[in-house]
């Protein structure tokens, strides 16, 4: 199925960038899985401001929609009762983030702990992705886990953005669960917002479309660096050799820095 798909072509990008036993803190990887949401973990207080019942967060709205301001200027958003969502697409999914590390066991055991369930916010993981590079949410993360400046040249930081799934959950900033990419508010749309933002920091982003929508397609293909950032994955070895790619694409990018 799907999420197995997944999981092995995942494993071997791990295995791809931390080969060769890297000095530590060189090369690091975080995962930012999402379906309605994004399970915020032992973080979730930290970052919904104590808001978070269930331990997941979505978008917040206003001037920091589509920034990466951390949680102290202004806090994620969190469904208030969870037993009773305001937003009947709204689910909490039991696969939680992971800050950034070197530790391939960890990373494997993360992955092999998640499974597929729920709608998709794609605007909210690819949210998380900027998070998880940002040096403005370092006061959220552990030491280990401190993400390096934009300003450092021998820095590269790239989002792996995957989904099999059309864009059709959002909360804030618009009409929720609208699926039309120029619909202000729809996940289509914030996700694109974000993407741009990513890009003038400099991220580097890669986009695979896995059995996904034509709409999703679009969305993942602007969401891309270039054209040349954009795969779309049509069976699981597909899959694979996209993630195959990047993975060697970043090591290159590595040993030229």
């Amino acid at each position: 199925n799907k999420i197995d798909s997944l999981k092995s072509a995942a494993r071997e990008v791990i295995d791809t960038l931390l080969s060769g036993n890297p000095a530590p803190g060189t090369i690091r990887i975080g995962l930012a899985p999402y379906s309605a949401a994004v399970n915020a973990g032992t973080y979730a207080a930290t970052v919904s401001g104590g808001l978070s019942v269930d331990g997941c967060v979505f978008e917040r709205d206003g001037a920091y929609a589509y920034t990466e301001a951390p949680p102290a200027v202004e806090p994620l958003a969190a469904m208030a009762n969870p037993s009773a969502p305001s937003n009947p697409n709204y689910g909490c999914p039991a696969a939680a983030i992971l800050p950034l590390t070197d530790d391939k066991g960890l990373l494997k055991s993360t992955l092999d702990g998640y499974a597929a369930s729920g709608w998709t916010a794609g605007h909210v993981g690819a949210a998380w992705g900027w998070y998880l590079l940002s040096s403005q949410w370092a006061g959220v993360w552990p030491s280990a886990s401190l993400p390096r400046s934009y300003s450092d040249p021998k820095v590269i930081k790239s989002v792996l953005f995957m989904t099999d799934g059309e864009f059709n959950t959002s909360y804030n900033n618009g009409n929720p669960n609208s699926t039309g990419e120029t619909v202000p508010g729809s996940s289509a749309y914030q996700a694109l917002q974000l993407c741009a933002a990513m890009k003038m920091q400099s991220i580097v982003i890669y986009s695979v479309a896995f059995q996904s929508p034509p709409a999703a397609e679009s969305v993942l293909r602007q969401c891309a660096t270039s054209p040349g950032h954009y795969f779309d994955a049509s069976s699981s070895a597909e899959l694979r050799a996209a993630f195959r790619q990047v993975a060697e694409r970043l090591g290159a990018l590595r040993l030229s820095k």
